[in-house]
């Protein structure tokens, strides 16, 4: 959690929402990269174990809680619908995530490059949440 809450820390001057949102994730799937067999060590010892399953449970609460005030600060500006819950919203990009990161460790020869295929998803997300601007 650490990790997330210095990358969160780190961009907290980006202009927009969308951006810093993608900021964030681009981050964490770049430091994933670099450590990828621990990442797919853990991951498939995380799903043997039931211990393990629920700490990371409690840690993946704790990164959507860390979330929640971006997207609050996201509807504040307008920048995200106002009428979904941020917790929600926060859990939908992570579900992405976690989705885009266990098809990356299972499936290396067809997702080659998760940052893109978690950008793909971030996209179709944003049309749903995000506020459209005059002109779109």
């Amino acid at each position: 959690m650490e990790t997330v809450h210095q990358v969160i820390s780190l961009t907290s001057g980006f202009p927009g929402m969308k951006e810093r949102l993608q900021a964030i994730f681009k981050e964490l799937f770049g430091y994933l990269e670099k450590n990828r067999d621990l990442a797919k060590v853990f991951y498939f010892e995380l799903f043997h174990s039931p211990v393990l399953m629920e700490q990371e449970g409690k840690k993946v609460k704790d990164f959507q809680a860390a979330l929640v005030p971006i997207m609050e600060e996201g509807m504040a500006k307008k920048e995200l619908n106002g009428q979904m819950k941020p917790e929600s919203l926060s859990s939908l990009l992570i579900s992405v995530y976690f989705k885009t990161v266990i098809s990356w460790l299972s499936f290396p020869d067809q997702v080659e490059n998760p940052l893109s295929v978690f950008l793909d998803g971030f996209e179709m997300i944003w049309e749903g949440i995000g506020v459209q601007q005059k002109g779109e």
